[in-house]
C-alpha cells in the first residue's frame, strides 16, 4: 500500500508541478500580449517599446518589463498612464532604458519647426580639437 502511494506521488507530483508551471507561463504570455497591444494602440502602431513578462511564482510576484532604447524615452512617457492603470495585480511594472544614443530623436509633437539646439561641443580623443 505505501509503495503504491509513493510510486503514484513520484509520477503524479512532477506532472502536477509541470502543469502548474505551464499555466503560469501561459498567463505570463497572455499578459505580455495584452500589455504589448496596449502599448501599440496608444502609440498608433508597433514601436521600439518592447514588453517582457516574467511569470508569478508561489513566493514571488511577476514582472512586466517595458524596455525602450536610449533617446526614445518619450514613448514610455506617453504610454505610462495606460500601463499604470492596466497592469494586472500581482505584477510589478519595471521600466528599462537602453544606453545613450548618439542621435537622439525628438518627440513628434515637439517638431513644430523650432530649430534644434546644436549638440554640445566635445573634444576629439587624442587630437585636442573641438568638433
Amino acid at each position: 500500500m505505501t509503495a503504491t502511494v509513493i510510486g503514484v506521488l513520484l509520477v503524479v507530483g512532477p506532472l502536477a508541478w509541470l502543469v502548474q508551471r505551464d499555466r503560469r507561463e501561459a498567463r505570463a504570455l497572455s499578459t505580455r500580449a495584452y500589455v504589448q497591444s496596449l502599448v501599440d494602440r496608444t502609440l498608433g502602431g508597433e514601436s521600439f517599446v518592447t514588453v517582457h513578462v516574467t511569470p508569478r511564482g508561489l513566493w514571488t510576484t511577476g514582472q512586466v518589463i517595458v524596455s525602450v532604447p536610449g533617446g526614445w524615452e518619450w514613448m514610455v512617457e506617453s504610454v505610462w498612464p495606460v500601463l499604470m492603470a492596466r497592469v494586472p495585480r500581482g505584477y510589478e511594472l519595471v521600466v528599462r532604458r537602453g544606453g545613450s544614443a548618439n542621435h537622439r530623436p525628438r518627440h513628434p509633437e515637439g517638431s513644430r519647426g523650432e530649430p534644434r539646439a546644436a549638440p554640445a561641443a566635445h573634444r576629439e580623443v587624442g587630437r585636442g580639437r573641438l568638433t
